[in-house]
């Protein structure tokens, strides 16, 4: 587990505070809160590799590099 799963909780609180107003952070929820956030965060950053090569579905890397770069050139604008 990296540091991003405990920075990745954070996110997900300030946006939930920022959502949810009638839902306040407090001394009553916020152990349940910060735990299940950084459960979340942990399973989505170690699902991320899996998803990665899912979302490849067989294509060569090397090919994906280069249309992203294509895709960045002036030209491509």
């Amino acid at each position: 587990m990296g540091t991003s799963c405990f920075i990745v909780p954070y996110v997900y609180l300030d946006r939930f505070s920022q959502r949810q107003p009638s839902l306040p952070i407090n001394s009553f929820n916020v152990h349940r809160m910060l735990i299940t956030s950084v459960m979340v965060a942990a399973k989505f950053m170690d699902d991320m590799p899996r998803l990665q090569k899912h979302l490849l579905n067989g294509r060569n890397k090397e090919r994906l590099r280069e249309e992203e770069h294509k895709d960045d050139s002036p030209a491509a604008k």
